[in-house]
């Protein structure tokens, strides 16, 4: 089931979620770190990866928003403890690095 409208407003400013969003930033941050020099738009995403390990919170809750409208996020449910996403870190990762490709 899709996340509600009203789901998807608060889920754009859980805290939880946005902790794993920036967790998520900082591991694609790294593997850009990792990648070789010839890889298409390398200097682009070191700079991206160099902005998330200066501001990773910031980074975070820039990219917060539309992360959560990814497949992956949107067709999760929402943990009515935290009011987290349900989605697995894995399906959050993909998502974030998704729309941080879409940035760079």
């Amino acid at each position: 089931m899709a996340l509600t409208y009203s789901e998807a407003g608060a889920l754009q400013s859980n805290i939880p979620f946005g902790l794993r969003v920036q967790v998520a930033a900082i591991s694609f941050a790294n593997y850009i770190q990792g990648e070789a020099p010839n890889t298409p738009q390398h200097n682009a995403r070191l700079r991206w990866a160099n902005q998330v390990y200066q501001n990773p919170g910031g980074i975070a809750r820039q990219i917060q928003v539309p992360v959560v409208w990814e497949d992956q996020i949107k067709t999760s449910s929402i943990d009515p403890d935290t009011g987290d996403s349900t989605a697995t870190d894995g399906d959050l990762q993909t998502a974030v690095e998704t729309v941080a490709n879409r940035l760079i």
